[in-house]
């Protein structure tokens, strides 16, 4: 029985997603959606016992499978160990060079250097003091523009936690909120056409982070996006709530989707993808990035291929409809 309402949600979202909702995307002046894959093998993790990784066999193989996919852009995450490294730092701009010669734009998001964490991570708990983080991160986001050209920038993600922890010492937001305004500033001047996503995970219980959006809000034009994470029903549905105040001055960007939170099975993941996505597309958010799209661990099985690189029915039924919703968008909009 379960496997039968299993089935008519795939096929009610799916219908709900290909007709109710893409008309109002085609208004004169809006933008549709993009659609992005996050490349696994070019990837920081988030415990010590997962370096960071450039396998540039397997991102090839990856970035193709994106651009069979559909999608519009990748995303790959960087820090200051791959940077530094002569040899993850080219393999890194050959792999941006076959992602655009596929058609495919470029997102990096520029993690810092999370050799100056402690682990377990948590905020003011790292070793880099204030000012060597900030001339620091200030030089990464400049070897990122230079070396990779990247179409948009996923700067200070999960700024009070993944950035805060980086640093032996608690700052208050206003010193943060200057620190972006700093960073920013050349980008804007130098870099004009370059997006802006500023990721934060929402949480009611992490006043810090609420106030931190709240206050880039407050400065709109800082950053484009507000980049979110999405994991589960619970977190689709929370991050959307907890954003709507914002998001006339903060327009969304989600930086990753998966169900990591709850994953059960391949119908389970392909139900979870498409209702996410009529979420995305109902709420006009600006990008929507798959992640990862390898089985890998810690991902386990997030991806929407397996570990070998083999798609998953998950992986068809998006490339099916990433083609349906292009094809159903004015030309003008592309």
């Amino acid at each position: 029985m379960d496997t039968i309402l299993d089935y008519l949600r795939t096929i009610l979202f799916f219908l709900l997603a290909l007709t109710s909702n893409l008309p109002s995307l085609c208004e004169a002046g809006e933008e549709r959606t993009l659609f992005g894959a996050h490349i696994d093998a070019v990837a920081v993790r988030a415990a010590p016992q997962y370096p960071a990784a450039c396998d540039e066999k397997a991102g090839a193989e990856e970035i193709s499978l994106a651009a069979r996919l559909g999608a519009d852009f990748v995303r790959m995450d960087v820090n200051e160990e791959m940077l530094s490294g002569p040899e993850s730092r080219q393999s890194l701009m050959r792999l941006c060079n076959r992602a655009r010669g596929l058609g495919l734009r470029i997102c990096i998001t520029a993690r810092g250097d999370d050799r100056l964490k402690r682990y377990p991570a948590f905020p003011g708990g790292g070793t880099g003091t204030w000012e060597t983080f900030e001339r620091m991160y200030h030089k990464q986001l400049q070897a990122v523009i230079l070396d990779f050209s990247p179409d948009s920038l996923v700067i200070f993600p999960d700024c009070m936690t993944q950035m805060a922890s980086q640093i032996s010492l608690r700052f208050p937001n206003h010193e943060w909120l200057q620190m972006i305004k700093t960073v920013v500033k050349p980008i804007r001047k130098e870099h004009p056409g370059i997006k802006l996503i500023l990721s934060q995970k929402l949480d009611l219980a992490r006043p810090d982070a609420m106030d931190l959006v709240k206050r880039l809000a407050e400065n709109r034009g800082l950053v484009d996006y507000l980049g979110l994470s999405i994991a589960s029903y619970d977190d689709l549905n929370q991050q959307m709530i907890l954003a709507a105040p914002y998001a006339a001055r903060l327009p969304l960007w989600w930086v990753e989707v998966n169900n990591a939170n709850h994953y059960r099975d391949d119908l389970y993941q392909r139900n979870f993808f498409l209702q996410a996505l009529n979420s995305a597309i109902e709420k006009r958010v600006g990008a929507f990035c798959v992640s990862p799209v390898r089985d890998d661990p810690p991902s386990v099985t997030w991806g929407i291929t397996d570990v070998n690189l083999n798609p998953k029915t998950t992986y068809e039924q998006l490339r099916y409809f990433f083609t349906n919703y292009r094809h159903s968008t004015r030309p003008d909009q592309e």
